[in-house]
């Protein structure tokens, strides 16, 4: 008889908490979730970033594991249909295969959940590549908004500096989780933390990817 994995499990019901809140849970889920996750189970709410207070729509919740306090679950909300922004940034995967406004609004707020002085970025859409050397992706987009589509490039320009606020410590387990689009996001955040360092020696960080498309 086939099993599954209890840690898959787990980050799947994540991943559909990340839909709701702590005291208001999706029908289908209910249930499931109201025995996993909330106050005096064994998941609980540590941060949590709401579409209205993001540029791009993105959104996520943070989880803290009571049997395992240096375990943390970053869960990223999916496409809510009612959202234009959540379904431009599909629109954007299907277009340049990445949601490149949300991985903004991703990498900003996960950076911001970390110690210390964090960069934010901006992303920043120009007809020619940077001139010093900037990684950047070539892709469709309109310099001029309701002008028709051409080939740009987008890059992140440094908007500024966040006190970060120590919700994940330096040796920290973290694991990400994701519907839809969440699982897309959960995979770009893997890739941006290899890239920057986070998981080099002077900021070491578990990171481990489980998405559910």
């Amino acid at each position: 008889m086939a099993t599954i994995d209890s840690r898959y499990y787990t980050m799947s019901i994540l991943s559909g908490a990340a839909y709701a809140t702590d005291t208001n849970y999706s029908t289908t889920l209910g249930a499931t979730l109201g025995g996993l996750v909330g106050d005096g189970k064994q998941y609980y709410t540590i941060d949590q970033k709401d579409t209205g207070t993001t540029k791009y729509g993105f959104a996520a919740y943070v989880y803290g594991d009571t049997s395992n306090p240096g375990v943390k679950t970053i869960a990223f909300r999916g496409t809510e249909l009612s959202d234009p922004l959540d379904l431009a940034a599909d629109t954007d995967i299907l277009t340049h295969g990445v949601a490149m406004q949300q991985i903004v609004d991703m990498y900003n707020y996960v950076s911001s959940l970390r110690t210390g002085s964090q960069s934010q970025y901006r992303l920043v859409m120009s007809a020619n590549p940077p001139l010093d050397n900037t990684p950047c992706v070539q892709a469709m987009g309109s310099l001029i908004p309701g002008a028709p589509p051409s080939l740009v490039y987008y890059s992140l320009e440094l908007s500024g500096t966040v006190v970060g606020s120590g919700v994940i410590q330096p040796g920290d387990t973290v694991n990400l989780t994701g519907h839809s689009l969440g699982g897309h996001l959960a995979l770009d955040v893997n890739g941006f933390a290899e890239a920057t360092g986070w998981v080099g020696p002077d900021n070491s960080l578990n990171l481990s990817t489980l998405h559910f498309s």
